[in-house]
């Protein structure tokens, strides 16, 4: 959230009467003092009800605890109290997205642009919008215009450079993705896309910074855009080799990276127990409004691997193993921690040459030999293999190979 930040700005917004109380709110939101602000914005809002500061902490406050609706309606009501509040506007675009209505978010941000022309913030999430509703040409020239602004903001470059990428301006991404680290050393998600053009030190997994962002920045609009815009198949396609190669009694299932719960919903009333592990929080607030799952835990994979009570008879990964390279540690934790027999059962996108590589889509590809190799040093079987077209990208078809493991 953008908030007015300093003396000089409050002293141009608000009434004399009420710019020491107006003060002490900023303070205390500032020092996050949060349910000391919220009594004092209430307070403020019922005495000075066209005093527009007071509802936008109010929607501040509401967005932090995850109150969305409650945000979007205090910043509402503010925008008409201060319809030249540029960052009233852009807070408004904020709430929209993450109420996945991506073209009231896109008004939202021009709003605020066109109140405030050097807005730089309000330029690069404009680009993230564009970018999610394909307009990929725009997302390009907002982002160009927010590093116009501000050359040292690291995030439009990164922005820039996924986008190029997507332009097939490969040269021009990579120096983007080298611009965005000169000026964040510690970016790692640039770093990783950097590595997955260049093929230069490529990590063994995704980082999970990288993870975790990618899926909290798209988790509300993620089933329309993987099912309705990109073919998006493989949760079904899963549920499917499962119940022709096993009875149809599962016992205990564990949905490793389970997201918002596609394949747990395909599979749920097979399943005596089914758990659902993922990085995003976003991704698993949805899947915990289907009730689809027994229990929800946000967690590593690897991590949860090494700590937890392992006792399933299905372990699935759906198109999870695309942001895991290396895939020894994880063949290794489950076939030595697992207190019985099992099944592994997941995809990978395909890949033709040795073991795996990171493609310049950001997505890691395994070949058939190489998850023959784990299968033979860690003591699997290999029960079932099919491969299919699951998704599109960039109206390309994306070749997969689908497995059942026995251990």
């Amino acid at each position: 959230m953008q908030l007015l930040s300093g003396s000089r700005d409050i002293a141009e917004h608000f009434n004399e009467s009420i710019d020491k109380e107006i003060r002490n709110l900023l303070l205390l939101y500032n020092e996050k003092k949060y349910d000391d602000a919220e009594i004092l914005a209430i307070s403020l809002s019922k005495r000075f009800p066209k005093e527009a500061f007071s509802w936008k902490i109010l929607g501040a406050i509401a967005n932090l605890r995850g109150k969305i609706s409650d945000a979007f309606n205090f910043f509402q009501e503010s925008s008409k109290l201060a319809p030249k509040d540029s960052n009233i506007f852009f807070n408004l675009g904020v709430i929209h997205k993450k109420l996945g209505r991506l073209e009231e978010a896109e008004e939202s941000y021009k709003k605020a642009i066109s109140i405030k022309p050097s807005h730089v913030s309000a330029y690069n999430n404009l680009g993230v919008i564009y970018k999610k509703l394909g307009r990929i040409i725009e997302a390009e020239q907002c982002y160009m215009q927010a590093i116009s602004i501000d050359p040292n903001h690291f995030n439009a470059f990164y922005n820039l450079g996924i986008v190029q990428t997507k332009l097939g301006k490969i040269e021009e991404s990579e120096k983007n993705y080298q611009q965005a680290i000169l000026l964040n050393p510690n970016f790692l998600s640039a770093k990783y896309m950097l590595s997955s053009l260049t093929g230069d030190n490529q990590p063994s997994s995704a980082p999970k910074e990288y993870v975790e962002g990618l899926f909290n920045n798209f988790a509300d609009h993620y089933e329309n855009l993987m099912i309705e815009k990109l073919e998006f198949k493989v949760p079904g396609i899963i549920r499917k080799i499962i119940l022709d190669n096993s009875e149809s009694h599962l016992g205990s299932l564990i949905d490793l990276g389970c997201g918002t719960g596609l394949f747990g919903k395909e599979i749920q009333s097979f399943c005596d127990y089914l758990e659902g592990i993922d990085l995003s929080e976003k991704m698993l607030e949805i899947a915990n409004k289907k009730n689809i799952y027994n229990q929800l835990i946000q967690v590593d994979i690897l991590e949860h691997l090494k700590n937890a009570s392992l006792n399933f008879n299905y372990y699935v990964a759906s198109d999870v193993f695309i942001y895991i390279g290396d895939l020894s540690d994880l063949f290794k934790l489950i076939k030595s921690r697992n207190q019985s027999r099992g099944k592994l059962v997941f995809s990978v996108e395909d890949y033709e040459g040795k073991d795996f590589i990171l493609r310049k889509s950001g997505r890691y590809a395994h070949s058939k030999k190489y998850i023959e190799n784990l299968c033979q040093e860690f003591g699997y079987t290999l029960a079932h293999f099919e491969a299919k077209t699951a998704r599109s990208d960039n109206d390309r078809p994306i070749h997969f190979g689908f497995y059942i493991l026995d251990f």
